[in-house]
Formats: C-alpha cells, structure tokens, sequence
C-alpha cells in the first residue's frame, strides 16, 4: 500500500479507509493496463513492454521497465505501506495523468463513505469553515476521483527531473536519497 503524505483526515479510522481507497483505484488503474498479458511471464513478454514504454522517461532503461512496473503494482497490493521510489512515483504520475485525458467521471463510492463525510465535516467545522458540508463533500468527491491524485499522493514532484537526469543523479544531489538509496550497480 502507498504511503500518502500526512493524514487526509484527522480521524484515524477515516484515514486508513481513504487510504485504502486510494490505493485500490491505484491498482485498478495498473490492472487494466496488464489486463491483457499473463502476470507470470509478463515481465518476459516485449508486448508488455511495448505497451508500457511511454509510461518511463526517455533515460530509463526499456529492460528494466516491466519489472518495475510489477514492483510496483504488487508493492501497491501489499498490506505493508511503502515510500515510492522516484521512478516509482514518474510511473503513478503518467498513469494518473492518461487517466486525467480519458475524463472519466464516474467512480466508484468509497467504502464507508458517509463514515468519512461525516468525519471530514467534522475537520472542516473545526477549521471553521462555514461552509464545512460543501467543503467536505467537495473533497470527498476529490479523494475519489484519481485524477485529483496528483495533488494528493506524491511527497514532492521531483520525480518529474527524471525527464533529464538518471535516478542515480537525483540521488547524489539529496543526501537524504542517496543515503536510502538502493541502486542497482552498472
């Protein structure tokens, strides 16, 4: 499951059903993508990766796209939160933003959604808001839609360097990356 930064609701039980909403529109949005190829040899197959291609900057390595590709797809479905790495994170963004082109308007409803609306009313009148119904539905309406996720799921956008520099170079210009870093030697 993504990690999303900071809690999107002040209730606990309301956070984590957001949360876990969010990240099964995330795999649903990768699943329709590998809908057509086999799980267990996909990371094999050059269909796959013809089909995925556009997905990765320019700079990264075509071999190594299917693979990351599925990382993160199963790093997704996983119970266990996880940070993203930034190739992980320029993979969700092209996805949300082909998602965003097809202008699709119909989502399904969360789960629990009067919980959260409740829940959220509840923060938005806490900050005052004197309109906390309409904000909270309106946000509400935002967390459900992945076209609103790119304002929504990332710790920052650096990621979006990756167009021109390799990920090594992003690392060794953050020291907090490069000492998390995992990179694979050349």
């Amino acid at each position: 499951m993504l990690q999303i930064p900071g809690p999107l609701c002040g209730d606990k039980r309301a956070n984590e059903i957001i949360n876990g909403y969010m990240n099964q529109r995330l795999v649903a949005l990768m699943s329709d993508i590998i809908a057509d190829f086999d799980e267990d040899t996909i990371e094999q197959n050059p269909e796959f990766a013809e089909e995925i291609f556009f997905l990765f900057p320019e700079n990264y390595e075509k071999e190594k796209q299917p693979k990351l590709f599925m990382k993160l797809y199963h790093l997704l479905k996983a119970e266990d939160e996880f940070a993203p790495e930034q190739m992980m994170e320029y993979v969700l963004a092209q996805i949300l933003y082909l998602y965003k082109d097809l202008e699709e308007s119909v989502q399904p409803m969360m789960p629990e959604r009067a919980y959260v609306l409740e829940k959220l009313i509840e923060d938005f009148e806490a900050d005052g808001d004197k309109q906390a119904k309409n904000d909270a539905a309106e946000y509400l309406s935002q967390l459900e839609n992945p076209a609103e996720y790119l304002d929504l799921i990332f710790w920052d956008m650096d990621f979006a360097l990756l167009d021109e520099y390799q990920e090594e170079d992003l690392a060794r210009s953050n020291p907090e990356i490069a000492k998390n870093a995992n990179f694979e030697e050349k």
